[in-house]
């Protein structure tokens, strides 16, 4: 049995930040279940390298996950966002604040349907940021080699693994 498998946990991040640390929960067998939308694609898809067509970064970053397709402009989408939340343990997002509670999806709406969920929102509420900014709160960091026109991704997983620790603390104690 791996530490996390009896957690099940919906996904709406994107970039590095968020899907670095639910990686690793997926890692230690948690159920992750990624939220991505549609029509505006995680910008990660994009990043080289490549193979096969897919980007390497993305893959890395959502192993041992599932994913679903969900436009949450849509009333539809919402009210399966809602269904799923009601099966699971935790709610990952990283929107800017207020952004899921326009959605329907903030705390307050999804612990009426699901009383002992948690929802853990991005590390700091702060106005929308670059990348520069957010991800040394979250352990990583992306640079650019300008020479060989590459990007690096610096990554120091320290910051995440106090998180990290209380949900498998949590699953622990659920059990």
């Amino acid at each position: 049995m791996r530490a996390l498998e009896n957690l099940k946990i919906l996904d709406f991040t994107t970039l590095v930040p968020g899907p670095f640390a639910t990686m690793m929960l997926a890692d230690m067998g948690a159920d992750v279940l990624r939220v991505e939308s549609p029509t505006r694609p995680d910008m990660v898809r994009a990043m080289g390298p490549y193979a096969d067509g897919t980007s390497t970064g993305h893959g890395l970053l959502n192993r041992n996950k599932r994913s679903i397709g969900l436009d949450l402009k849509k009333p539809e989408a919402v009210a399966i966002a809602k269904q799923l939340a009601a099966d699971y343990d935790i709610v990952i997002e990283q929107f800017r604040p207020g952004v899921m509670e326009r959605f329907g999806l903030g705390y307050e709406q999804l612990s009426e349907i699901n009383p002992s969920i948690i929802v853990k929102p991005a590390p700091i509420e702060i106005a929308p940021a670059m990348t520069i900014t957010i991800c040394p709160y979250q352990g990583s960091m992306v640079t650019r080699d300008a020479r060989a026109n590459e990007r690096l991704l610096w990554v120091c997983p320290l910051p995440i693994w106090p998180a990290v620790h209380c949900m498998a603390l949590l699953a622990f104690w659920r059990q």
